[in-house]
């Protein structure tokens, strides 16, 4: 069954004046950095701009929104420049949020770049449902089974084609799918064996496509009826008892529906006509300091400290992102003690110069903050004061340079939230929200704070959200122990302190 979109083709691209071995490129939702052919990156940009339309309008979103935060990809010719920077992650690509916004790195190789490719897709669908869905909670085997779905899509010239097996699919020719009664509950990570993990993430993909597209291409209300379900389950019902009420099943009749759709030979997909777009792909070169602080930035994020001071060890204080580098250079050296005059050094280097970047502010009040700790463990409580009115007015300087400056929010909270000032700290995180909403690390600042302020209905979605989407084992068991607190309406303090 095909489906049609009205949108409007003219795709356009701008090139600056000189070239460079690196070049930035940027579409309405997309940031590309790469060394790699610009006729392949502007063709990669092209396939993301169309696959975003149509799974915006698969989970129901509003295709013409703009995003956010746009994704910022890192695509490497090189495969060994890339395994440099994946340290060891054993993948072809990987994604992860910063405070900067998402980030999505991608190897060099044919192959690497078709395994990445699905990884991308995957991982972009995930920050979709958390970047558009305002809180809204889904349960755990929605949000990976979705991922998988649309991870396998195939972009082509013409036409998208969703619904094709993933890799994933093949532990259904070993297995039997999992039971339903433990599929539906908003299981941890953690909870299960490896092997449980694996029929898990596959059962998820195969119940997705079953009541989404098969339901499109063959029962649409079905679809309904699963939009009806996933409405309950927000609602905070049981997903058992809701499951069987929408459906009109018991979950023992479903499980042999869906065992049988698991033996299909064949699978329905869908064809969707590639959406025309009016989307401009400009590029630029850039420069070695730019290069490298978006690549220090990313080893900054995976812990790779001493590899992201490599790459910042020479800058050019005529070159862009100049000022954003010498700030994080300084906020890692600032871990060390023994670099206390360097860091100083450094602090007065940008605010002599004259801060201008909302970023860089934000970096300016995580050093205040950090050596704040430092003071406080060093027992200099006079020290600290100051170290911390410090970081609060770097943050809210940041503030003022760009109101929807994601960092400088961040550490405006996290000052208040020493204050234990928690109505200004949820102030501040909401706008944070507004700006970043599938930042998870903010999501759980906020469901925390409402915990420590009593108000746990709020919270309670928050934190099952947070239960689902977590690819963190210890944290994802934690926040279980929490939503079993909140039956019975009592939160333990000590529990909060742990997240």
């Amino acid at each position: 069954m095909k489906k049609s979109v009205l949108l409007v083709l003219t795709v356009g691209l701008s090139i600056s004046a000189h070239a460079a071995d690196w070049a930035k490129y940027q579409s309405p939702n997309f940031t590309v950095y790469s060394d790699q052919s610009e006729s392949r990156i502007v063709e990669m940009i092209e396939d993301l701009e169309a696959f975003r339309t149509i799974a915006m309008v698969q989970l129901g979103l509003p295709a013409a929104s703009t995003e956010n935060q746009n994704l910022a990809i890192v695509s490497f010719a090189s495969n060994r420049d890339f395994k440099r920077i994946a340290q060891d992650r054993n993948v072809a690509g990987f994604y992860t949020n910063t405070n900067d916004g998402p980030r999505m790195v991608m190897g060099g190789g044919r192959r690497e770049t078709t395994s990445a490719q699905e990884i991308l897709f995957h991982e972009y669908t995930h920050h979709l449902t958390f970047e558009h869905s305002s809180g809204f909670t889904y349960p755990r085997w929605y949000l990976e089974g979705i991922a998988y779905v649309f991870g396998a899509a195939k972009v082509d010239k013409e036409t998208i084609v969703l619904g094709g097996r993933p890799p994933i699919a093949e532990v259904l020719d070993y297995y039997d799918p999992l039971r339903l009664d433990t599929l539906l509950q908003n299981s941890r990570r953690g909870d299960f064996s490896t092997e449980q993990e694996v029929r898990f993430s596959a059962t998820a993909w195969l119940m997705t496509h079953y009541l989404q597209i098969h339901a499109l291409a063959n029962d649409r209300e079905l679809g309904l009826k699963n939009r009806e379900y996933l409405t309950r389950y927000h609602r905070g019902e049981d997903p058992v008892a809701a499951f069987e009420d929408v459906f009109g099943t018991s979950l023992s009749d479903f499980q042999d529906v869906l065992n049988a759709y698991a033996k299909q030979r064949r699978i329905p997909v869908i064809n969707w006509p590639r959406p025309a777009l009016d989307s401009k792909v400009s590029r630029s070169a850039i420069d070695d300091t730019e290069k490298n602080y978006v690549l220090a930035d990313l080893l900054f994020d995976g812990g790779q400290e001493a590899l992201a001071l490599e790459y910042l060890s020479d800058l050019n204080p005529q070159e862009d992102f100049f000022a954003e580098a010498v700030s994080l250079r300084a906020v890692m050296l600032n871990h060390d003690a023994a670099n206390t005059d360097v860091v100083a050094d450094l602090v007065n280097q940008l605010t002599e110069s004259g801060v201008a970047s909302s970023l860089v502010y934000g970096n300016l009040a995580h050093i205040e903050l950090d050596s704040y700790r430092h003071a406080v463990e060093a027992g200099r409580s006079d020290l600290a004061d100051a170290l911390l009115q410090q970081a609060e007015d770097y943050a809210r300087q940041g503030i003022a340079a760009d109101a929807r400056g994601f960092n400088a929010l961040w550490y405006l909270s996290t000052v208040l939230l020493v204050r234990q000032q928690y109505d200004e700290a949820l102030s501040v995180l909401d706008q944070a929200w507004d700006v970043f909403p599938a930042h998870q690390g903010m999501r759980l600042e906020v469901a925390k704070i409402l915990l420590r302020q009593g108000n746990l209905a709020e919270a309670e979605p928050v934190i099952r959200s947070l239960v689902g989407a977590s690819h963190r084992p210890e944290l994802s068991r934690l926040l279980g122990e929490v939503l079993e607190q909140l039956k019975t309406g009592r939160i333990d303090p000590a529990l909060l302190d742990q997240l």
